[in-house]
């Protein structure tokens, strides 16, 4: 079934369970990013390793992150949603 995830909202997805499957979720989501969206729309940022994905990491959307790659993340996921004020 079908399903609509609006990338302005919800920027980051995971997908968990059964490694094979897994895998082939995570390729048909990736394809579909990549055939709807131009790389000036959306960065598909891969967190670990890229083998699963076949030939899809040669799209220019692609990118991997090693650990200074996953700080930058943390920094920008901040920088973007702060969190609750504090008092």
């Amino acid at each position: 079934m079908p399903v609509a995830l609006d990338l302005d909202e919800h920027p980051v997805l995971g997908v968990e369970g059964d490694p094979a499957e897994v895998a082939r979720v995570a390729r048909w989501v990736v394809g579909q990013v990549l055939v709807l969206h131009p790389p000036s729309e959306v960065e598909v940022l891969v967190l670990g390793r890229v083998g699963w994905m076949g030939g899809l990491v040669r799209a220019p959307h692609v990118s991997s992150a090693g650990a200074d790659g996953l700080h930058s993340l943390a920094d920008e996921v901040r920088r973007r949603d702060p969190g609750p004020p504090t008092t």
